[in-house]
């Protein structure tokens, strides 16, 4: 396994257990901030290796063999969301005015 791919796993375990760091995942409304969540609490990927691990996840386990699948179908469909569309999307989609 790749070092990229076992940072991603980490992040995800952490995630799966940290509510701080999932405080600040839930604020972060862009790619730009949501990696640079993931690098303030000790984890550097791309988001090529993000979406990578989490197709690769999906092929090997399903997303129900996955611990946290909801959280991470929830992740990745904001992230294309927010990539497609911008943030901007995100917050029509729940009614929040954009900034």
């Amino acid at each position: 396994m790749s070092e990229e791919n076992w940072q991603v796993k980490a992040f995800l375990y952490k995630l799966g257990e940290d509510k701080e760091l999932q405080e600040k995942i839930k604020g972060a409304d862009s790619d730009e901030k949501f990696f640079a969540v993931a690098k303030s609490s000790g984890f550097d990927f791309t988001k090529e290796e993000w979406l990578a691990v989490i197709i690769k996840q999906n092929d090997e386990e399903g997303w129900r063999g996955c611990k946290y699948w909801l959280g991470v179908v929830i992740l990745s469909i904001f992230a294309v969301v927010i990539s497609l569309f911008g943030i901007a999307s995100i917050l029509d989609l729940f009614g929040i005015p954009a900034p």
